[in-house]
């Protein structure tokens, strides 16, 4: 069989609300412009009827794939499954809520392809999050610059597309909230093209997000461990 030119990877976790009209609009966008496409859809173990919606929305097209876990194992453990079953030339990830268009999503992986680019991310554009998440991004996004010196717009802005030859090399292996940053470190650490390209940011198509209270603690603990680690692999390559 053919490999799919790119592989997007779409995690979900109790998105019953948004699943189904999210992963069709995906599969049309992509179709008109990436017809050797490959859609993973990571069910990280839901308890709200997301697995079965998505055993609907691929059945019947070959070109979409539902992979079920029975554990959750976090957004970028999500996301790393994904990843590490794509076949594309070309492997990415992006949301399973609707925040960013399947148009948009569609347009990128196409503009990835013929950009002369190994990485390539989204930045989002007239955030719809609300004034707390706002606060919380200019937080987070102080307190990565100054302890890995990420100077990037967004963060944790998607769709993400990459090289697949570039994900190996990458050596992700976070599987928490910052995920995204590791591979940004990487992704410097081993001197890789990158740019970010603007998509339009929109409310989600239904559901709520998981983003709680406790998720700016989880954030700093988190944080705190990717320093600790990247300081000690600098130690010991000296």
């Amino acid at each position: 069989m053919k490999e799919p030119a790119v592989t997007l990877v779409v995690p979900f976790y109790n998105e019953k609300d948004c699943a189904e009209r999210a992963v069709g609009e995906l599969a049309s966008a992509l179709d008109a412009v990436e017809p050797g496409f490959e859609l993973l859809l990571v069910e990280n173990a839901s308890t709200d009827g997301t697995r079965e919606i998505l055993r609907r929305a691929a059945a019947g097209d070959p070109r979409i794939r539902v992979v079920e876990l029975d554990v959750n194992i976090g957004y970028g453990g999500a996301v790393l499954k994904g990843l590490s079953l794509g076949r594309g030339e070309w492997v990415g990830f992006t949301c399973g809520d609707g925040e960013i268009s399947a148009s948009d999503t569609a347009w990128m992986c196409s503009f990835t392809r013929v950009s002369g680019l190994d990485f390539c991310k989204a930045k989002r554009l007239n955030r719809r999050d609300g004034a707390w998440r706002k606060f919380l991004s200019l937080g987070y996004h102080f307190l990565v610059g100054s302890c890995f010196s990420i100077h990037v717009t967004d963060i944790n802005g998607y769709p993400v597309l990459m090289r697949r030859a570039v994900y190996s090399r990458l050596r992700l292996s976070r599987t928490d909230w910052v995920f995204n940053v590791e591979m940004l470190l990487r992704l410097r650490q081993e001197g890789l093209r990158m740019a970010e390209v603007d998509v339009t940011h929109r409310p989600r198509l239904g559901g709520r997000s998981h983003v709680s209270l406790r998720t700016p603690v989880e954030f700093f603990f988190q944080l705190v461990s990717l320093w600790r680690r990247n300081r000690l692999r600098r130690e010991t390559a000296v």
